[in-house]
């Protein structure tokens, strides 16, 4: 199966564990071939970006879904989720979304599904990450 995929200068995607970048001062259209994951760069988490729970847990879904292996990482991404309740209880449904993605195997759909949502934490609103 082909996949087209347009991109805007300066926007990128990985396929697989490659970072592909638009340098072209316009749209950019590929075309895509194999079975091979692909994600927007505007999804990815780059390891710099890891500062608390909800984005270290994004980023494991990251891992989940480029390297194709859900179960390599099910022990990280089930201590994190634990964690993440036991701080923010209010993030459940978050959770539950995410879950629900994961075991029909729509990883794709849980990585979207964590980087839009937003749950109450104490007196603060965790905001859906940039």
């Amino acid at each position: 199966m082909t996949l087209k995929l347009t991109l805007k200068p300066g926007e990128g995607v990985l396929i697989g564990n490659s970072r592909i970048e638009v340098l072209a001062r316009g749209m950019s259209t590929l075309l895509i071939s194999g079975d091979a994951p692909v994600l927007r760069a505007e999804f990815a988490i780059e390891p710099g970006d890891v500062v608390d729970t909800p984005t270290r847990l994004r980023q494991v879904l990251q891992k989940m879904y480029l390297g194709g292996d859900m179960a390599a990482h099910h022990d990280e991404y089930f201590d994190l989720a634990r964690r993440l309740l036991m701080d923010s209880p209010t993030a459940l449904d978050w959770i539950t979304g995410i879950n629900k993605c994961l075991v029909v195997g729509d990883v794709y759909k849980a990585i979207k599904l964590a980087k839009e949502q937003r749950w109450a934490a104490g007196s603060q609103v965790i905001a859906k990450a940039s």
